[in-house]
């Protein structure tokens, strides 16, 4: 008997959440439960949106809002911790899962960008002291500049 994969059996979703109550200030929650009782449902991470969820249920692609920008992050479901990628920027680029290299990638037009999973998930996904922290244009551009790829060919 063939086992079928764990995001067949569970559902991935976000949640919104409002800061402020009446206003437009709002983030999502992410969840997973089994697909039919969302009574189970268990928090995995917050202050992110989720876009892509790995066929065995371990990974989930999401944004994140960093130094004043969106940026893309891997979720760990397992130890709802998070990782973020950086580098580039990627969202210029489709995302898609590949099967065949069983990772997270980006299509560029002129190129597919895999990216490895992290071999390290420094960043709690539940924050209950969440603090949004604020910098300076000049800490920001930085920050972007120090993680900064060199260019592919053709991008």
């Amino acid at each position: 008997m063939r086992k079928c994969a764990d995001s067949w059996r569970n559902i991935y979703y976000g949640k919104k959440f409002f800061y402020l109550p009446g206003t437009d200030f709002y983030d999502f929650k992410v969840y997973v439960a089994p697909k039919y009782d969302l009574s189970k449902s268990r928090l995995l991470g917050e202050y992110m949106t989720p876009l892509l969820v790995s066929p065995d249920g371990k990974y989930i692609l999401a944004t994140k809002y960093l130094h004043n920008k969106f940026t893309y992050i891997i979720l760990n479901t397992e130890s709802n911790m998070y990782n973020y990628i950086l580098g580039r920027e990627y969202y210029h680029y489709h995302y898609f899962y590949s099967p065949v290299m069983k990772q997270f990638a980006f299509d560029t037009k002129n190129s597919i960008i895999y990216i490895d999973f992290p071999s390290t998930y420094p960043f709690n996904s539940i924050e209950p002291n969440h603090k949004e922290e604020h910098f300076t244009k000049e800490q920001d551009l930085i920050f972007w500049e120090k993680h900064k790829h060199q260019s592919l060919v053709g991008e």
